[in-house]
């Protein structure tokens, strides 16, 4: 018999071991990342372009471009046209992208690699400058 575990009337088994605190957390829960507005962005928190797939991963959903605006179709057509005018569009695409490769259930391929890379790294040079004029 398991240990903990002990026969109770009728030979059903009742856990008698040291209790047992459960995470209530739901997985995807405990793993999302939090929400970062633009204005509060750091660029040495930016994965580098050389950063594997988990990580800008992780940086791509700290923005919910379904969220801001306002579902998935305004989201799909900022990211699917390519916009790059402002943070919050160069944040869309990343977030599309992560969420385009997560559905497809695979990597992104060479050629959504190098656009990924190249999105990342124009936020974080946008980033570094709007941190170097705040300080």
């Amino acid at each position: 018999m398991p240990l903990g575990w002990k026969t109770k009337n009728r030979g059903k088994l009742s856990y008698a071991g040291p209790s047992v605190r459960v995470n209530t957390v739901r997985p995807q829960e405990a793993m999302s990342p939090s929400y970062v507005p633009n204005r509060k962005l750091l660029a040495e928190k930016i994965p580098s372009a050389e950063a594997d797939w988990d990580s800008i991963q992780r940086f791509a959903l700290t923005f919910d471009g379904y969220k801001h605006w306002g579902g998935a179709e305004k989201c799909g057509e900022i990211a699917n046209a390519r916009r790059h005018n402002t943070m919050t569009e160069l944040r869309t695409c990343l977030f599309y992208e992560q969420r385009r490769w997560h559905h497809f259930g695979e990597v992104p391929d060479e050629d959504a690699m190098r656009y990924i890379r190249e999105v990342l790294e124009q936020i974080r040079v946008r980033t570094k400058l709007a941190n170097d004029l705040l300080s």
